[in-house]
């Protein structure tokens, strides 16, 4: 897929990616509905999806057509999927049979808040056959917001910590509207202004006005009827804790097992969980280079530390702001650099972390080839989102930023010097306030209060990790009690992403008997990352 997308220059507000597979366009063969070429929305008004009124019974009724159809499942070639010939014998290595891989397409409503509103979009979906010879559906999302789900989904599914779920489930994947090969936004623009971007990209596509979380957790629910699941059993990272809470709060009756890791809550468009994001990769880079010296590269050989302590790397930040790194092509690495890199660096595991300090120190020494491969990286590396990704946050971000609320919770919980504290400057201000959704018809129109899953069958399963940069561990917390009926377990430690990812084995076992046996753990379980022990502990 060529989208051409410019950056908006936004901190991503919650990421995760976990797929070991490249993320690609899928042309993929499926079923089609006839639309009416001159087919119009009655007004520029945006019919809020996220009308709880309209459960899944009223979405059936009215978008019976879309229920009708039947998904034509064909092989996930390389040409179609994306997969490299080391992706390929990745899953030699793992012994995944890739017969098990299949790929479709669904057509769905471009707006599920209008049911006289003819327009469609196509929906890029995928299924894992089930190692057991099972039926059930489980649906998995990876974060983003704007990232698909698809490489997600076949990565999940050779890990091996997965194979008791596998086993009792098929995993489906697809990516949400307006990204990855899912009718994809593609916009234009020749301005830097990412408010600008946004308004020409919602003026020229149709889709980027229909991509909040509530228009894809209906999708969610035409999925999970089209792939003859009695209930939606979901596994959700990050920002797909968001799509999980949202599935429950507008369909409680088809809720089923529900895994929301690394979770945020209602309010994660609001002006202060920004915030408290920025204070958490503060104290996750300031831990970071505290424990630089502890870290090995790859090749299993000591880092090249360039700081090994927070202090260290607040000082090593200022003097870049004073004196940059220069690269060959005359690219300056100062203070703001050193910021994006370091956090970009907290989204891999450890080998990654300690590859990209050992980079950094021989950058420091004056190695010219480090500096010139450190600032390649800090050009295509990021934790911003694209314009994408703002299409699907802007309508969970209230419509009236709340700024006095900002301004008393900054000075509550203090400004780091990491992001330019200890005071509250208009420096640090401005990156906070830059209320671009303002532009789009959709923002406030999602989900920005409260959840509500007080109505399920099975509680849900809410995971928090202590250390977390990017989802804070109190909004984690907080979702749980929102939520109503749910269940909340923390990881002890740093890092992104608990569930099935090498990090706990404590956390995997009670997701997997969760999900496979519907045992719901104790509220306040505590785990403990599997360094503290070969199996981790647990504890109550």
């Amino acid at each position: 897929m060529t989208t051409l997308i410019p950056r908006s220059g936004r901190r991503r507000s919650i990421y995760l990616t976990t797929a070991v597979l490249t993320t690609s366009a899928l042309a993929l063969a499926g079923c089609s509905l006839s639309v009416p070429s001159d087919q119009q929305p009655s007004d520029q008004v945006i019919a809020p999806a996220s009308d709880r009124a309209h459960g899944a019974t009223w979405q059936r009724e009215n978008f019976e057509n879309f229920y009708e159809q039947t998904i034509s499942w064909g092989e996930c070639t390389a040409e179609h999927s994306g997969f490299s010939p080391e992706n390929e014998e990745l899953l030699k290595e793992t012994g995944f049979d890739y017969a098990n891989y299949q790929c479709g397409t669904v057509t769905a409503p471009l707006n599920w808040g209008e049911p006289d509103d003819n327009r469609t979009v196509e929906l890029a979906v995928s299924r894992t056959v089930s190692t057991g010879g099972q039926q059930m559906p489980l649906f998995t999302n990876p974060g983003g917001p704007g990232i698909g789900g698809i490489q997600h989904a076949m990565s999940l599914a050779t890990d091996p910590s997965f194979a008791p779920v596998l086993e009792s489930h098929q995993l489906w994947g697809f990516d949400p509207r307006g990204i990855g090969a899912s009718s994809p936004v593609t916009c234009e623009s020749d301005s830097e202004v990412a408010a600008v971007q946004l308004a020409e990209c919602a003026a020229s596509s149709e889709v980027a006005n229909y991509m909040g979380t509530s228009q894809v957790a209906r999708d969610m629910e035409l999925l999970r009827s089209l792939a003859g699941g009695e209930r939606l059993d979901y596994l959700g990272y990050s920002y797909g804790t968001m799509l999980g809470a949202t599935y429950a709060t507008l369909f409680p009756e088809k809720a089923g097992r529900m895994v929301l890791d690394s979770a945020e809550n209602a309010q994660w468009g609001a002006l202060t969980h920004n915030y408290d994001q920025m204070v958490a990769v503060s104290k996750a880079v300031g831990a970071l280079a505290d424990r630089c010296s502890e870290l090995t590269t790859a090749e299993g050989q000591a880092v090249t530390c360039p700081f090994t302590s927070e202090r260290q790397m607040l000082d090593y930040q200022k003097s870049l702001t004073d004196k940059p790194l220069v690269a060959s092509d005359g690219t300056e690495i100062a203070g703001s650099e050193l910021r994006d890199y370091l956090t970009s660096q907290l989204y891999g595991p450890d080998v990654m972390q300690g590859d990209g300090l050992d980079l950094l120190g021989k950058a420091k020494a004056g190695d010219k080839e480090s500096i010139d491969t450190l600032a390649e990286m800090i050009a295509s590396n990021s934790a911003e989102i694209d314009t994408a990704g703002q299409l699907v946050v802007c309508p969970s971000k209230p419509k009236t930023p709340d700024v006095q609320a900002l301004l008393a919770h900054m000075k509550e919980v203090g400004v780091p010097e990491f992001i330019g504290g200890p005071e509250i400057t208009d420096e640090v201000l401005t990156e906070l306030t830059e209320f671009d959704c303002a532009v789009l018809p959709a923002t406030g129109t999602d989900i920005t209060t409260s959840f509500d899953a007080s109505k399920v069958s099975t509680d849900l399963l809410v995971i928090g990790i202590t250390g977390d940069h990017a989802t804070p561990y109190q909004h984690g917390k907080e979702l749980a009690r929102q939520l109503g009926k749910a269940s909340f377990v923390t990881l002890e430690g740093a890092g992104h992403g608990a569930s099935f990812s090498g990090r706990s084995t404590c956390v995997d076992e009670l997701a997997t008997a969760y999900l496979v046996e519907g045992t719901v753990p104790k509220d306040g379980t505590v785990c403990q990352p599997d360094e503290f022990g070969a199996e981790g502990s647990e504890q109550e």
